[in-house]
């Protein structure tokens, strides 16, 4: 028989080297690979877990994009055309999945067949199968890898060349190739878990599950030392010979009586030698606790406090307005890496479905809208900043007034005044009309 070692690097008294209690088994760091069922149920069971999926997609899509052009026929056709299809929805949808299970793909469908949807989808020829019919959002578990790209020069080089999609909404299986299917990724991946991933990248619940349950656990904690803060004490002789005599009976009766006369006469009526008490424990590391695990579980899902937790918003001097900027700056840089190629995707085959009127543009542009909304009184003050700043020039001479005027061309107030370099500007000031005359004498 093999016996266990008490001395060296497992100790049984100690518990080093056991699993159950050794501290330095379990710091240590395995990743566990994403289960859907696992994943559904925390996000739809833990307000927190849905608050670190939703946040991002939702600020990133809440204000969305803006299109310009000079015609404003143009902008309106767009516009209509996003609001027909739901795209903003849809695009909110497919992020919110990628973060929740690690990936998601929208379809973009037309009229082709079973058949044709296994071929590669040029935009540019979009209108041979009747155009972009809509948009179809579906998670990484319904689109598998079945055929993988190998092409070393190809950008797409290591991500699947096509996909099997199995709808769990009900419908046949199709093999689809990846040029129809616009790919919304999870985290990123080191290459051997991305590949036992099925090529897709990782939840953003996964590796933060352990400081989600901590937290969770700490206000449990807090509930129920708040719950057991006060302990009422009752101390009765010859306890212990009525439990051994088997009269466990006489000492529920008597705590019986004693619990209603508490509720019924506001007093408890005891025997002289029997006494009550209340034991109270102290709450004061508790807020410590909560604190650490509330810090811990910001730092894991890199939204700020105010927005994951739901806390006032905290700064210097300036009421969290730091914070919330970081974070805007945050989402901003979510949008560009998330959104921008999808979005360009997109509004090529708007342009080259059959029944719109504006195609390919260079004049026409997209931007994303601003995330953060001034107030009335913050931009009355730098409309005003802005008036000052254009007077000066204006004085000066290094602007004119219809160059001024191009700030209100557009839709909105234009913050950032382009001023073509070829354009003349008309208006000298005596000091320069002084300046001309003398350059023109000299050269006489």
């Amino acid at each position: 028989m093999k016996l266990p070692r008490i001395d060296g690097w497992m100790n049984l008294f100690t518990g080093l080297g056991n699993s159950n209690k050794d501290k330095n088994f379990a710091s240590s760091v395995i990743w566990n690979k994403p289960v859907e069922a696992d994943l559904d149920e925390l996000y739809a069971g833990d307000d927190v877990a849905r608050t670190l999926t939703d946040e991002v997609p939702n600020e990133g899509t809440r204000e969305f994009i803006q299109f310009a052009h000079e015609n404003p026929d143009v902008v309106k056709a767009y516009e209509s055309v996003f609001d027909a299809m739901n795209i903003r929805n849809i695009f909110r949808q497919a992020w919110s999945l990628a973060r929740l299970h690690g990936g998601s793909g929208v379809w973009m469908v037309t009229d082709a067949d079973a058949l044709e949807v296994q071929q590669p989808l040029d935009l540019d020829m979009i209108s041979s199968e009747g155009g972009l019919k809509s948009l179809v959002v579906f998670s990484r578990w319904e689109l598998q890898a079945d055929r993988l790209n190998l092409n070393v020069g190809s950008p797409n080089y290591g991500l699947p060349e096509t996909y099997r999609l199995s709808p769990r909404m009900g419908g046949n299986s199709l093999i689809i190739h990846s040029s129809r299917i616009i790919r919304f990724d999870g985290l990123p991946l080191p290459r051997q878990k991305f590949i036992s991933n099925n090529y897709w990248g990782d939840s953003v619940l996964n590796s933060a599950h352990d400081s989600i349950r901590n937290y969770n656990n700490a206000n449990l904690y807090a509930v129920t030392a708040l719950s057991d803060f006060s302990t009422p004490v009752i101390k009765m002789k010859n306890l212990a010979d009525l439990f051994a005599a088997g009269k466990e009976s006489l000492v529920q009766s008597r705590l019986h009586t004693l619990n209603m006369c508490r509720s019924v006469l506001r007093m408890m009526v005891i025997d002289e030698e029997e006494s009550f008490e209340y034991i109270t424990r102290s709450l004061s590391t508790v807020p410590e606790v909560v604190e650490k695990a509330a810090e811990r579980l910001v730092v894991a899902s890199k939204i700020p406090r105010s927005k994951l937790l739901g806390d006032s918003a905290k700064g210097i001097n300036n009421g969290g307005e730091a914070d919330e900027r970081k974070w805007y700056d945050f989402v901003r840089n979510q949008q560009e890496q998330v959104l921008s190629k999808p979005l360009d995707k997109v509004i090529k085959a708007i342009q080259n479905t059959p029944g719109f009127q504006f195609k390919s543009d260079p004049n026409f542009t997209w931007s994303f809208k601003s995330l953060w909304q001034e107030t009335s009184t913050q931009k009355a003050d730098n409309y005003s900043k802005i008036a000052s700043a254009d007077a000066a020039y204006l004085d000066r001479g290094v602007i004119d007034p219809s160059q001024v005027a191009k700030r209100f061309e557009k839709e909105q107030f234009s913050v950032d005044l382009m001023v073509d370099a070829d354009e003349e500007v008309e208006i000298e000031t005596e000091e320069d009309d002084q300046i001309i005359k003398e350059i023109r004498d000299g050269a006489k």
